[in-house]
């Protein structure tokens, strides 16, 4: 019986020893790669320099409706 209590402490002890070294290093890649070049995301072309789209005419400024004589006026 000891020597399968002391099996099942070993083997649990050998998992958690490799999860844990295996899921210990956070790097993915060598630490001091020599082509690592940072790009600027602002860099391309600015999307709002397009034309702006409050620029065309202006949509109210025609007739107004509720200039015309007031249908509830009486007559």
């Amino acid at each position: 019986m000891k020597i399968k209590y002391l099996a099942v402490v070993a083997a649990a002890s050998m998992l958690s020893v490799g999860v844990l070294t295996g899921c210990g290093s956070t790097t993915s890649g060598p630490a001091d790669s020599a082509d690592t070049t940072e790009v600027d995301p602002c860099s391309g072309a600015n999307p709002c320099a397009a034309a702006d789209p409050c620029a065309a005419a202006d949509p109210c400024a025609g007739e107004n409706p509720c200039a015309a004589a007031d249908p509830c006026a009486g007559s």
